[in-house]
């Protein structure tokens, strides 16, 4: 059984990155996981700043962060940082149950 993002989590991540409700209440974590890859990739070109400040705020562990950064493959940044992301969301889940 597949597991999914919580309200509260979904709710943490349309603050975090200004989104529509309808963007990420009710969806599918590839769903999820596809619009974090969209938006992490138009801000590491935009404003990395930005997304480093979100990152921090949502709690993604900044070992974690620093590792992706060092050690992803060109292109799959976004992808490894969206994970981080939904893995820390699953983890916060399991600590309010």
């Amino acid at each position: 059984m597949a597991q999914e993002i919580d309200r509260t989590g979904q709710r943490a991540l349309i603050r975090a990155f200004d989104a529509d409700e309808s963007q990420l209440v009710g969806k599918s974590i590839d769903e999820i996981r596809s619009f974090l890859i969209n938006h992490i990739t138009r801000l590491l070109d935009q404003n990395p700043a930005h997304l480093m400040s979100i990152l921090y705020r949502i709690d993604v562990r900044e070992p974690d962060v620093k590792a992706a950064i060092a050690t992803a493959p060109t292109g799959e940044l976004p992808a490894q940082l969206a994970t981080l992301i939904i893995d820390r969301q699953l983890e916060k889940l399991k600590y309010r149950k």
